[in-house]
């Protein structure tokens, strides 16, 4: 396949890239600064110049390509999501996405199309109850961003292209660099109650599954990009613990973790148990499901 990649250089940008190349594919990786991404990226990908929030020569290439995995967005856990940080985090996953998807949309169904969305996000929090993709988004800010962002790829869908939105969980490499200071300090602990579901994907079996959902025709709409098993915020807490070799102290408490973080803190009192139906009814098998054994492998890594 000859695969665009927006968000190439992020970590999961990088996973999905290197295992592209390792399968044959031709890679191709949009960047704002492409000078810069060359030092960060195989020399094996082409780099392609432009700002997905921004029209540009770069659309034209889209339809040179059999398909395009949109990951590029604001990150956002940067600031406490005041008025011109809300409207970036909107701008780089509506403005862009829309953008994206109209340069799907000229290739007249040629190309397709996997955009990212996130789970935690969409879902918010529901309590215990095993959550598929036909699950009710939450009633928060990010939560109708994530909804607004999925919708953004109508253009494609109005030109006959398939597209898929993947609502990834929590990567565990990321997650790793977030939790690790603290554990290494001896310092860590769960968030909040411990009790909200953390809904985890090893970054090897999430580049896999954006890759399925390239391939296969039946991939269609949002499908929960997480491990089979979710599990609870002090279960995964434990775990870190483990595979650092540091204790886990007692829960930090809700109302702290509210005024450390201010509204962003509903991506981590918060929790979803989601799991990844639509994938595993479609064949899809995870072949790093084990919490415990992928964050080994994810420290190893790093």
């Amino acid at each position: 396949m000859r695969v665009l990649v927006t968000g190439g250089t992020g970590g999961l940008g990088r996973a999905l890239t290197a295992r592209l190349l390792e399968r044959g594919d031709e890679v191709l990786v949009l960047s704002r600064d492409a000078a810069r991404a060359r030092g960060q990226l195989d020399p094996r990908v082409q780099l392609i110049q432009g700002d997905p929030c921004r029209q540009g020569p770069w659309q034209q290439v889209v339809a040179t390509c059999d398909g395009v995995v949109h990951l590029a967005a604001h990150n956002v856990w940067e600031g406490r999501w005041r008025e011109p940080e809300k409207a970036r985090i909107r701008a780089s996953r509506i403005e862009a996405t829309t953008l994206v998807a109209e340069a799907v949309a000229a290739a007249r169904g040629r190309t397709s199309l996997v955009s990212a969305s996130a789970v935690g996000q969409y879902y918010g929090k529901h309590g215990d109850e095993h959550l598929g993709e036909d699950a009710e988004p939450a009633e928060t800010f990010i939560a109708a961003v994530c909804a607004d962002w999925e919708r953004s790829c109508a253009p494609a869908l109005a030109a006959g292209a398939r597209v898929s939105q993947a609502r990834i969980g929590v990567v565990l490499s990321s997650a790793l660099q977030k939790v690790a200071g603290p554990f290494r300090w001896f310092v860590g602990g769960a968030p909040g109650s411990g009790e909200q579901w953390v809904p985890w994907v090893d970054p090897r079996d999430l580049a896999d599954m954006l890759i399925f959902a390239l391939e296969r025709s039946d991939v269609v709409g949002p499908f929960n990009a997480v491990a089979p098993e979710p599990v609870r915020m002090r279960e995964f807490a434990a775990a870190v613990g483990r595979v650092l070799q540091r204790p886990v102290w007692v829960p930090i408490p809700e109302f702290a973790v509210r005024w450390a973080l201010g509204e962003v803190a509903c991506l981590v009192v918060g929790g979803a148990r989601a799991q990844p139906v639509k994938l595993q009814s479609l064949g899809f098998r995870h072949t790093h499901a084990e919490l415990d054994l992928a964050l080994r492998d994810v420290l190893a890594a790093s």
